[in-house]
């Protein structure tokens, strides 16, 4: 009777030992594995952009970025974003924007109401909107935001 609680005991601890040994030699390369998958902060910032732009830009712009031609200007391909205007588009944003422009050939003379976004978040949107929707290299950042005054209500 020892003899077999002795063995079972022998046979349970080994079992277990070796399970752990097992565990321990899949979770390194799995750790790993997670460290090198850590997303950069500029992928976070295009996903979080991405997210952004769909719930408060998309209704008026598209989800595509096409907007509605005479009434909502495009964002994907804008002439207007890939003219040195990133102050203006920060502050289209952030104070919102009146009057006439002109994207792509097309006037445009509606009212964009202010965003009431954080800074962090006007530049992940807009980092989202140059680089996935127009293939650009521009990277907007949270203190260039914050550089940027409130103005009026148009934006000029």
């Amino acid at each position: 009777m020892i003899l077999k609680i002795f063995l079972i005991s022998f046979l349970f601890l080994s079992c277990s030992k070796s399970k752990t040994s097992l565990e321990t030699k899949t979770q390194t390369p799995n750790n790993q594995g997670a460290l090198e998958s850590k997303k950069s902060d500029l992928e976070i910032d295009l996903e979080k952009g991405q997210q952004i732009y769909l719930y408060r830009c998309a209704t008026c712009h598209q989800k595509e970025g096409e907007g509605v031609k005479g009434i909502y200007p495009p964002l994907a391909n804008s002439d207007w974003l890939k003219k040195d205007v990133k102050t203006q588009a920060i502050s289209s944003v952030k104070n919102g924007k009146k009057g006439l422009i002109t994207v792509n050939g097309v006037n445009y003379d509606g009212v964009m109401p202010a965003l009431a976004l954080s800074d962090l978040e006007i530049a992940q949107v807009l980092t989202y909107i140059y680089k996935s929707l127009n293939d650009l290299p521009e990277v907007v950042t949270e203190s260039e935001v914050k550089s940027v005054n409130s103005k009026t209500f148009s934006g000029k």
